[in-house]
């Protein structure tokens, strides 16, 4: 379009009042990658919604490596299956949709490594005091399970299954099993995510952080 004016300082006050959703920076950063797509280049494209049904501030433009522009959400189920990875990684991005997910007080649910993280997360305080809580609590029931085992292969040879969570409790807090030897308990393939498992968790992520 063309405009015929005298007044090219209204013109230039009108441009440099405009407040534009994407920079002028980042629209060239655009324009060079889609130069590159269209002269052939490698470069893979995704396109994951139908695009003529997408409102413009829906869409969002990602230009990276796959290693860096990622989209995932992951119930906290996953994200403790997952917690391990999430933490090593530092995945402030991943851990900050837990805002969008509510932690009901029943549930044993490791807070504490993830709060440290992602500052943006919510009802931090509550969720650490509920974690610490259920710690606390459990200390008299690991008290029937005292043990003077040193590993926790040890553990799983001579004790009795419903009684290796409270056991190994027992003994990390007893300082005879080390964080690091729970936490490769808690990273060997094959764990059902179930109670017992959180418990573990929770007191490994408490102790850590």
């Amino acid at each position: 379009n063309k405009i015929k004016t005298n007044n090219y300082k209204a013109v230039y006050n009108a441009i440099s009042g405009l407040v534009l959703p994407v920079s002028a920076m980042d629209i060239r950063k655009v324009q060079k990658v889609w130069s590159t797509i269209k002269s052939g280049g490698e470069i893979k494209v995704k396109i994951t919604e139908n695009l003529d049904e997408l409102r413009n501030d829906e869409m969002v433009i990602a230009v990276g490596s796959e290693r860096t522009v990622q989209y995932v959400y992951q119930t906290k189920s996953e994200m403790i299956q997952n917690y391990f990875k999430i933490v090593d990684e530092a995945n402030s991005q991943l851990i900050a949709l837990l805002n969008k997910q509510t932690i009901a007080n029943s549930e044993h649910f490791p807070i504490y490594a993830f709060s440290s993280i992602c500052p943006e997360l919510e009802n931090t305080e509550t969720y650490r005091k509920r974690q610490l809580d259920k710690i606390i609590d459990n200390i008299s029931r690991i008290k029937a399970c005292k043990s003077e085992a040193v590993s926790i292969d040890e553990i799983l040879k001579e004790t009795k299954e419903y009684k290796v969570a409270n056991t190994i409790m027992y003994c990390v807090l007893n300082d005879t099993i080390s964080l690091k030897q729970l936490r490769d308990y808690l990273t060997t393939p094959g764990h059902k995510i179930d109670t017992q498992y959180r418990r573990l968790l929770c007191l490994y992520d408490y102790l850590s952080y």
